[in-house]
């Protein structure tokens, strides 16, 4: 019998920025992207070349996104990717890509986008949109894909050698009619909906998790499932049986009883 790999050695290059494909910059999505701006300055800070990264979103900034989102109210009616990857390029003098399409029209335009990236992090509202996407991801690229409802939410890796998020846990391409994310007229609704912290909780964890297999070179574990309501975290081990079963977490008021039932969203 084979002996089960305990961590995950980094397959990233050292010999240039880490390249970065960014889907959609909503709510998990907008803090990843100034999480991703940490790690570029960390990395240069050690004598690394950073980071190279491409937003995708089509979508543009609503007076809803606001709580949530990393936007200001001058952004209103803009582009999400524009806005921010302008931002950020203007302030630390970066020359990051921003690419205001949907994820199925830049994979479409850019075939061999395989070829030129090394991670690629999927933050989308829906099982849906994650069916759309997975054929598109090979497993020689990392995948890092985040998703959320009300006040839980998971973050997982895959990819180069580890089995890819969607693979492993097949129910996140999946919907049900109460899981369909539609938009929030308001910030209020907007919050109702979703709590307030949950969005910046699973990118801040999801980004220690990237900072943890680049600085230090490998994993023994490769995400988590999170309950705000509860503060408890279950980490998902390097190797589980495939295709797995979502696990089962402490019952709170608004998670359901066994998350292999559920499908995760992100807002």
């Amino acid at each position: 019998m084979s002996k089960i790999p305990t961590s995950h050695t980094s397959k990233f290059s050292t010999g240039g920025p880490i390249k970065v494909i960014l889907i959609r910059v909503g709510g998990n999505g907008s803090r990843m992207l100034g999480h991703l701006k940490d790690l570029h300055l960390a990395l240069q800070a050690h004598g690394a070349a950073g980071l190279q990264v491409c937003a995708v979103d089509p979508d543009t900034v609503s007076p809803s996104n606001l709580v949530r989102q990393t936007f200001y109210p001058s952004e209103i009616g803009r582009n999400k990717a524009e806005v921010l990857v302008s931002r950020l390029n203007l302030g630390y003098g970066l020359e990051w890509k921003a690419f205001p399409q949907t994820a199925e029209d830049f994979l479409r335009n850019n075939p061999n986008f395989s070829y030129q990236c090394d991670l690629i992090i999927t933050c989308v509202d829906s099982g849906a949109s994650r069916a759309a996407l997975a054929h598109h991801i090979p497993k020689t690229l990392y995948h890092l894909d985040l998703g959320n409802g009300k006040n839980y939410g998971q973050f997982i890796l895959g990819g180069q050698g580890l089995p890819l998020p969607f693979a492993r846990y097949p129910q996140l391409l999946q919907d049900d009619e109460e899981d369909l994310n539609t938009p929030s007229c308001s910030a209020l609704e907007s919050l109702q909906r979703q709590d307030l912290m949950i969005n910046s909780t699973l990118a801040t964890l999801a980004s220690a998790l990237l900072w943890h297999l680049i600085s230090q070179g490998q994993l023994d574990y490769v995400g988590a499932f999170l309950s705000l309501e509860r503060f408890e975290i279950q980490k998902i081990p390097l190797c589980v049986p495939k295709p797995a079963k979502l696990p089962k977490v402490p019952r709170v008021a608004q998670l359901p009883r066994n998350l292999s039932s559920q499908k995760q969203r992100t807002g």
